[in-house]
């Protein structure tokens, strides 16, 4: 039987979905594999990867994926990242990739301590229409709680649109996660810098919001927010360009 907790996530993350699904536009899936390497493998996962890399770009594969580093937290964390056109996407076979498989049980998966699989999907109708090219990227996830949860996303369409008033677009690269288990976040939304210097110059969302509708009504939509979000958290990604391909190398 389900306990009462796991109930009370998959219920909240249910009600989330079915709000999304009424009207919004989608987006591709993204598929999110999170790496924990071995302490003291960092080198030699690399090397893997570029040799697994090497034998699929050979073999004439056309899949695509990035591979980001996480700057914070516990361990070596890296982040594969790929896009899917649609769930049909994982009935799928890759020859290409089947042709270097041996690559990847020798050099690649003995390094690996862990590893954690989830799908986003992508919300063009708060995020930047523009692809993200940056090489450096700020992550944060939210965790919704089961009373406000469902204001969280009009709450985000409101911000986004007067943050896109104020700067001239969108400017953030929203996701909601469509897999789910203890721990899952609701929502990420992804803030691209093209270096970490970029970031000492940038704005925050809330000062923004200050700056174009006054105090009274941004602590409004904060309040909304306390009572929406159950935790949230921030870490900052860099891109390994030689163990990506993006098809631009």
């Amino acid at each position: 039987m389900l306990s009462k907790g796991l109930f009370s996530f998959l219920l909240l993350f249910v009600t989330i979905q079915e709000t999304h699904a009424q009207d919004a536009p989608k987006g591709h899936l993204m598929n999110v594999t999170e790496l924990t390497i071995i302490p003291g493998h960092d080198l030699q996962f690399q090397e893997g990867i570029k040799a697994w890399k090497n034998c699929y770009l050979e073999n004439k594969g056309e899949w695509k994926w990035r591979v980001w580093r996480k700057d914070q937290g516990e361990g070596s964390v890296y982040v594969l990242a790929s896009n899917m056109a649609n769930w049909g996407d994982m009935d799928l076979t890759d020859d290409s990739g089947n042709k270097c498989a041996n690559l990847a049980r020798q050099m690649i998966n003995q390094h690996i301590e862990k590893s954690n699989n989830q799908v986003t999907r992508f919300l063009p109708e708060v995020s930047a229409n523009v692809a993200m090219e940056d090489e450096v990227i700020g992550v944060n996830r939210f965790y919704l709680n089961m009373e406000n949860g469902h204001k969280f996303f009009a709450l985000i369409k409101e911000v986004e649109a007067l943050v896109a008033k104020a700067e001239g677009s969108l400017q953030h690269y929203w996701y909601s996660w469509q897999t789910a288990g203890p721990g899952t976040p609701n929502y990420h939304v992804v803030t691209p810098f093209k270096n970490y210097a970029a970031m000492d110059s940038h704005k925050s969302v809330w000062a923004i919001i200050e700056a174009s509708v006054g105090k009274e009504k941004r602590d409004e939509m904060q309040q909304v927010y306390r009572s929406s979000v159950k935790e949230s958290d921030y870490s900052t990604y860099k891109l390994m360009k030689d163990i990506s391909h993006t098809g631009k190398e």
